[in-house]
């Protein structure tokens, strides 16, 4: 009973009312939402000489919660930044002048949920409220080695809520991304699209820049990893009101960049009717092949092979027709070991095993590389492993 539960079930109770209100306000009018919630026995008497009925923790939130969503419309926010999710509260068409929009945002479940948002959310300060209602001014401030201007919000496992947000703004934002958001590892340079939508009224204008992949967000060119030619990384932008632009940018990717989510950071120069400003967006890119997955894991426990450490790699076929691939593992002081050509079938896994004499301490604090080629189109896959020092 979320009224008497813990932390967890508050956050699971506070997420599930935001999606159930998405839901009652989903009939495009702009209306009030066509629903209701309730929450049972949020409250409890305080003992004492004069007895108190006071909101149990989940009724303070609860509390909160209604006080965010009153004569408000729900949309949820399809992109916000890596492991961070959103959802955009903004008065429908009978509420008081007075009534601002709101976000709320939240940690995705994980190993390493994020603890803060960086984001440019509004023109002035907005309010962090968290979910028992305590309030916090946030000012925006410049990003180091930037023109950048953005909010810092500190996140939790349920939601935070920020009031004063500018929803087209955030609706912008939301909008950037890149298609398809899987950069393939092979020799060939790639077409992809930069996608930005207006959602303001009139027409808006600025500037991108990509600076990630390629290690340009620190200020300077110095430290650029050029196994990342991007091309353009920075131009000009226009779109009507309401319009989609798809802007075509191509990716030549180094053979020596390993497979797996990558970091995409785009800066755009802004001229919109209600803002004009530098902002900042961030992404989860994919490098690898639209055919094939792998990954890599260690085992720490001697072998009979007597091996201190045996590595396992695991090849999966995603594709629709079989793939003939050859595996190459480099690490640090031991001899390559190659594999194959191996078979693998479509939807089928493949698990070759490399052992390591020794390597518990020789490879302590180190990477093993692993390469894979498929022999008859020439596309590679090129991820690595770092190995524990170990108890």
């Amino acid at each position: 009973e979320p009224a008497t539960a813990g932390q967890a079930a508050i956050d699971e109770m506070l997420l599930g009312a935001m999606h159930a209100w998405v839901g009652f306000t989903d009939d495009g009018a702009g209306g009030a939402p066509s629903g209701s919630l309730r929450l049972h026995d949020g409250w409890r008497w305080r003992e004492g000489r004069r007895p108190q009925l006071v909101p149990t923790p989940a009724g303070a939130a609860w509390l909160t919660l209604v006080d965010m969503l009153r004569d408000r419309r729900a949309e949820l926010l399809p992109r916000v930044a890596p492991g961070v999710r959103g959802l955009l509260l903004t008065p429908s068409r009978n509420a008081s002048e007075r009534t601002d929009s709101v976000a709320a945002f939240w940690a995705e479940p994980g190993a390493n949920p994020p603890r803060s948002l960086t984001l440019l959310l509004a023109n002035e300060a907005v309010e962090r409220v968290d979910q028992f209602g305590n309030a916090e001014r946030i000012e925006p401030g410049v990003l180091e080695n930037s023109s950048v201007r953005a909010h810092t919000i500190g996140l939790e496992s349920g939601p935070v809520f920020v009031r004063g947000v500018n929803p087209e703004l955030l609706r912008f934002l939301a909008s950037i991304r890149l298609e398809p958001s899987m950069v393939r590892s092979d020799t060939e340079p790639q077409e992809a699209a930069l996608v930005l939508e207006n959602p303001w009224t009139t027409s808006i204008q600025g500037e991108f820049f990509i600076l990630e992949p390629g290690n340009l967000s620190t200020g300077t060119r110095a430290n650029q990893d050029r196994r990342w030619d991007i091309d353009p990384r920075f131009g000009p932008f226009a779109l009507g009101s309401g319009a989609r632009l798809d802007l075509p940018v191509e990716f030549d990717v180094s053979p020596a960049v390993g497979s797996g989510p990558a970091r995409m950071v785009v800066d755009i120069d802004l001229s919109s009717p209600t803002v004009s400003d530098f902002v900042r967006i961030e992404r989860t890119i994919e490098v690898g092949l639209d055919t094939l997955r792998m990954h890599l894991l260690a085992s720490y426990e001697p072998d009979p092979s007597g091996a201190d450490i045996a590595l396992y790699a695991v090849i999966e076929n995603t594709g629709d027709a079989p793939q003939n691939i050859t595996l190459k593992i480099d690490a640090p002081g031991f001899s390559p070991q190659r594999s194959g050509p191996s078979g693998v079938l479509p939807g089928r896994r493949l698990i070759k095993v490399f052992p390591f004499p020794g390597g518990r301490e020789r490879l302590s604090g180190l990477e093993i590389v692993a390469g894979l080629t498929n022999r008859e189109t020439g596309e590679r896959l090129r991820t690595s492993l770092p190995i524990d020092s170990g108890p």
